[in-house]
Parts: C-alpha cells; sequence; structure tokens
C-alpha cells in the first residue's frame, strides 16, 4: 500500500470576491472571478495559475445557501480572456456561461481554470504524467476549490480540447468518484495515447462505470490536425457506446469545417455546457 499523503495545502487566499474592476488584468473576463497565482503542488514540477470563475447571483443573499456543481478546465489561458489566449481568441466560457445561466438553458456553476505549463504534453498524457496531474487535481486543487468556495463536492464535470480532450476522459475514466462527466473537444486518441483509453473501456467494471457518467466528444474536419483525430474521436465514441455508455448520456458532434483552434472550440460551448450541467429547478440546488 502506499505511504498516506499529507494533508492537502490550505486553499489559496483571496482579499475578494466581486467584478473585475477597469484596471484589472484580465479586462476581457465576463464576471465576476478570482486568480490564484503560481499554485503549487507535491506532485508536479511546476507550479500554475488557477482562474476561478463566479456564476452570476453568486454574491446574492438569496443564493446563500446554494452549493455549486464545478467545472474543471485545462490550458487554463485559453478559456476566458483573449489577451492571453495562444492565437488571440479565447474559448469565451465566461461569455457564453453569463447568457446561459440567466435564459435557464444551463444550470449555473462554477469553471475552474487550471493554465498549463512547459510539461503539458507529460501531464496531459495517460500514464505517469497524467497519473500526477490527476493526483493534483484529486488532492490539491479540487480540495482548495472545495474548501474557498460553495461547491457541490459531488458534482464535478473537466473539459478541455486536444491534449486536454485526452486527460479529460482519462480522468473521468480514471477517477470516476470525482468527475461525472467529461467533455472532450478534438481529443487526442491517436497512438500511442488511444491504447491506454481503449484498455479503461475494455476493464472488468467498465460497464458499470459508464453508466453512471456523461461524455461528450467533437472533432472538426479543417487544417492540418483535425482530420488525424477524426477516426479516433469516432472510435471512442463508438467504444463508449459498445461498452455501456447509454446514449443519453452521450453526445457526439462532427463539423467538417472546424479546424484545430479556440474559435472552432468556443462555438461548442452552447452546446456542451448544457450537456455538462443540464438546466435544474433551483431548489435543486439548494442543500
Amino acid at each position: 500500500m502506499p505511504p498516506a499523503l499529507p494533508p492537502p495545502p490550505p486553499a489559496p487566499r483571496f482579499a475578494d470576491i466581486r467584478p473585475a474592476p477597469a484596471d484589472n488584468p484580465h479586462p476581457a473576463i465576463v464576471g465576476a472571478y478570482v486568480e490564484w497565482k503560481a499554485m503549487p503542488s507535491r506532485h508536479l514540477a511546476l507550479a500554475r495559475d488557477i482562474l476561478v470563475w463566479l456564476p452570476p447571483g453568486y454574491d446574492a443573499p438569496e443564493n446563500a445557501a446554494v452549493r455549486y456543481p464545478v467545472l474543471y478546465l485545462h490550458d487554463g489561458r485559453q478559456v476566458f480572456d483573449p489577451a492571453t489566449s495562444t492565437w488571440g481568441h479565447d474559448w469565451r466560457i465566461d461569455d457564453e456561461a453569463q447568457r446561459l445561466i440567466p435564459a435557464g438553458r444551463c444550470a449555473p456553476f462554477i469553471a475552474v481554470a487550471a493554465d498549463c505549463t512547459p510539461d503539458r504534453d507529460y501531464e496531459y498524457s495517460p500514464g505517469p504524467g497524467g497519473d500526477a496531474y490527476l493526483r493534483f487535481l484529486a488532492d490539491e486543487l479540487k480540495p482548495a476549490v472545495d474548501r474557498a468556495f460553495r461547491t457541490d463536492p459531488a458534482r464535478s464535470a473537466i473539459c478541455g480540447a486536444s491534449m486536454g480532450g485526452l486527460i479529460s476522459l482519462y480522468a473521468l475514466l480514471r477517477r470516476p468518484d470525482l468527475f461525472e462527466a467529461a467533455a472532450c473537444l478534438s481529443p487526442a486518441f491517436v497512438a500511442p495515447w488511444d491504447a491506454p483509453i481503449a484498455a479503461l473501456l475494455d476493464a472488468p467494471g467498465a460497464a458499470d462505470l459508464l453508466a453512471h457518467v456523461r461524455v461528450y466528444l467533437s472533432c472538426g474536419g479543417a487544417g492540418r490536425l483535425e482530420p488525424r483525430l477524426l477516426p479516433g474521436t469516432q472510435a471512442v465514441s463508438d467504444r463508449l457506446l459498445a461498452r455501456g455508455l447509454p446514449p443519453s448520456a452521450h453526445r457526439l458532434d462532427l463539423d467538417p469545417a472546424a479546424d484545430h483552434n479556440e474559435l472552432a472550440w468556443s462555438r461548442l460551448v452552447p452546446v456542451f455546457l448544457p450537456f455538462l450541467f443540464p438546466p435544474v429547478a433551483p431548489a435543486a440546488l439548494r442543500p
């Protein structure tokens, strides 16, 4: 048996929770958020910034007892702010959630974006690096978020694109005790990383696991990378259904015109957010 882990670190500190002021370093983010700079890890070599986005009404007195599901996202710099995104276009998670939640099209949720590091490929790959990254999520980031915010600890989803899509499904299959759903956009289900995913889906007990989770997959067909990723995405979709994932708990979106970039993935946000967090009656969010 491995030695017991030391207790998780205290939740990162922040001054308050408020809408972003005009001089905020992330003026393009819509809504209230908290940023934790350079969060260290016992499991990973490099620290990383964490941005926690809060849903509309989080601070309203009438919602003081509400506990929220949480969406964990990889490649955090790409998620909320075009100024920090590599290609100048973000996923628009904040923009779309601010529109969908008040309209009743998506349940309110907290979004936690963990930034990537130069070890991205190692951390987002099934195997020792991915397992260390999952320990960071399970032992450090999620406990810190659950202590600092009014979360529903039993309701978490995970989401990413490309290598982030790969590690999202890996996380769901390895830690269904932590995550109930995954959104995997243009996932890197290619050799050698497709083999560990297939092994998890073929393992004894996979059918029982799949009966209690939800999986969203998407892939495009344009550019250099998407045609390479499309066969693996389709194959994993077929395998999920064959191994017991209910059709009602799965969605596969294929767009031959979509390329491998944030602009294409941002267009899917209004689709996968309601899939991950279906609208619920307000009373269902209360303890």
